[in-house]
């Protein structure tokens, strides 16, 4: 793993939920963001929220996004398919103009989430989240 990404790798808390008191849900600008509807998001998350990631992307394509999804990735597996699956995920942010974390109320993460959240950060690229009803960040 490349040094800026072990930097970068942060942990979740105890119980892989962001703190509601921890930062503020913005939904309206978030919507104004995908409302101009040019180039391509990423969409990271778990995979238990495989049927929200069919919403995000539907509402997404309807306002003109191309929409990548990202492999899921096990980090405590170190084998060679778990590796290229992290590069080709982190390819996939690096090419995109947003990245939307599709989870849930709680805003839970699992660990290589953290892993894509951090490096789109670094890579200067906005992290909005989808919680199977509406895009929103973080202020």
């Amino acid at each position: 793993m490349p040094d800026c990404i072990l930097k970068l790798k942060s942990t979740p808390n105890r119980n892989n939920h962001v703190s509601k008191t921890e930062k503020k849900k913005v939904k309206h600008n978030a919507e104004l963001f995908f409302d101009r509807g040019d180039g391509i998001v990423t969409l990271c998350g778990s995979s238990k929220f495989f049927s929200d990631y069919a919403v995000a992307s539907q509402h997404l394509s309807v306002r003109k996004w191309r929409v990548f999804q990202n492999n899921d990735v096990d980090c405590q597996k170190n084998d060679v398919i778990s590796q290229l699956k992290m590069w080709v995920n982190l390819s996939q942010i690096s090419t995109s103009q947003a990245i939307v974390v599709v989870t849930d109320d709680t805003v839970f993460l699992e660990e290589f989430t953290n892993i894509e959240i951090a490096f789109a950060k670094y890579q200067n690229i906005p992290v909005f989240y989808f919680d199977g009803k509406s895009f929103f960040f973080f202020e």
